[in-house]
This record gives C-alpha cells, sequence and structure tokens, in this order.
C-alpha cells in the first residue's frame, strides 16, 4: 500500500474538503456530530470506566464515521444502512484489538508523562505553551499510528499492528500536512474563542453573546469538519478516487 508524500500547504486543503463535504450532506454530518457528542458525554459521566470504553470502542466510532464521510463523497444525499456498514461487522474484532491496543498505548503516554512530572499547574500560566507543545510531541506517534488504522483495518482487511504501522508511515511521510492541519484547526477554534474573551473584557453581556455564537459555529459547523479529517486526508494521501467526489 502506497502512501503519497504531500506538500505542507495540503493540510490547509483538507480543512476545505472537510467543509465541502460536510456541505454536501449537512443533516447526516450534523445528526453524526450530535450522535459522537452525546456518546462521549455519556461516557465520561461513566467516569474511568467510560474513558476505558470509548477508547476501545474509538476505532469503531472512527470506522463508522468514516463509512459516512465516504458515503457523502460518492452518493451525496442518496445513501442507504449498507453503505454506512463497510467493515464493521466483518471486522470488528480487529477495531476492538484496535481500540485495546489504543488503550494500552494511552496508559503509557500518561505514565511518561508522570514520570516526567509533566503536568499543567494553573497557578504558572506561563509555562502552558511549554507543556501542550511537550504533549504533543510525545503523543504525535501514537495520534498519527492510530490516524489510518480503522480505515486501514476495516476497508484494506489489515491486521492491527499492519495497520498501525501503515498509518505511522504515512503520517511520518507527511508530516509536515498534519502539521499545517493541526495549526489551522487550532487556529480557527482559538481565534473565534480570544475575539470572545476580548469581547468579554469590553461588555459582558455582548461577550457572553459572542461566547455562545462561537461555541454554536464550533460544534454546528467546525465539529464535522473535524471529523471528515482522518477520511479526507486518507483519500488523498492513497489517493482513492471517489466518484462524484466533493
Amino acid at each position: 500500500m502506497q502512501a503519497h508524500r504531500l506538500p505542507a500547504r495540503q493540510g490547509v486543503a483538507w480543512i476545505i474538503i472537510g467543509f465541502r463535504l460536510f456541505r454536501a450532506n449537512m443533516p447526516l454530518l450534523s445528526i453524526l456530530t450530535f450522535v459522537f457528542l452525546m456518546t462521549f458525554t455519556l461516557m465520561l459521566k461513566l467516569s474511568i470506566i467510560g474513558a476505558i470504553l470509548f477508547t476501545v470502542a474509538q476505532p469503531v466510532i472512527n470506522l463508522a464515521i468514516a463509512n459516512v464521510c465516504r458515503a457523502v463523497s460518492t452518493k451525496g444525499r442518496q445513501i442507504n444502512a449498507q453503505d454506512l456498514q463497510a467493515g464493521l461487522r466483518t471486522r470488528r474484532t480487529d477495531l476492538l484489538k484496535l481500540g485495546g491496543l489504543q488503550l494500552i498505548g494511552s496508559i503509557l503516554l500518561m505514565l511518561i508523562m508522570a514520570a516526567l512530572d509533566i503536568k499543567p499547574d494553573p497557578a504558572q500560566p506561563e509555562q502552558l505553551p511549554r507543556i501542550f507543545a511537550v504533549v504533543a510531541l510525545l503523543s504525535s506517534p501514537m495520534l498519527l499510528a492510530f490516524w489510518f488504522a480503522p480505515i486501514l483495518c476495516g476497508w484494506h482487511d489489515l491486521p492491527p499492528l499492519k495497520a498501525l504501522f501503515f498509518s505511522l508511515v504515512a503520517g511520518l511521510r507527511n508530516w509536515r500536512a498534519f502539521v499545517i492541519y493541526a495549526l489551522s484547526v487550532a487556529a480557527i477554534i482559538v481565534v473565534p474563542s480570544l475575539l470572545a474573551t476580548f469581547a468579554t473584557q469590553v461588555s459582558a453581556t455582548f461577550g457572553q453573546i459572542v461566547a455562545t455564537a462561537v461555541e454554536i459555529v464550533i460544534v454546528i459547523v467546525m465539529l464535522p469538519v473535524v471529523l471528515t479529517g482522518a477520511y479526507v486526508s486518507y483519500r488523498d494521501i492513497f489517493t482513492v478516487n471517489d466518484d462524484a467526489a466533493p
């Protein structure tokens, strides 16, 4: 399986393509976002058990999201239930194995951070950028390894470890594009949030209105675009030609 090396600017293109994909079937992707948020919220209410369950189930959830994205990309609004089930039943065991590996990786990452005494201190906000940078550096290999793994496992029948390997290689070959993608997502989320904070300083009432508007836009528009990221980048890097792609 060949992973192409793309220019750094392609990270911005993934945001644009993701937005076009969202526009192609806004009702379905909005419902998908709502279900994702509800699942995530319910899992969090179960505390540690919920976090474990969500981590193990995440590859299944990610493949389900990719199925929706591929169906929207190829068929727009003419989607049937079969389009959304690719790999979910036949590869369910391997997807859950991926989730188990992701849980182990998350635990190891937390242990490393604890050993290095890496944790945010509210009393020292000036250290937060450095801490976030260190956390991003430590977590990047795992994020890249699991970025494409559910798709490679579900659609290409790769075993979990092989799917992780190919995903990591593809991510490393395109690390520049992924950095630009991550920075673009952060900018789209952070900049409006900073504007809302500034508006609060001018007027508490006006600031609350702006903050609410920002939250709505992020949840309704930005989150669905982010959820399409794995599929859009997969289609780009592995050169998948979808009919009627947006």
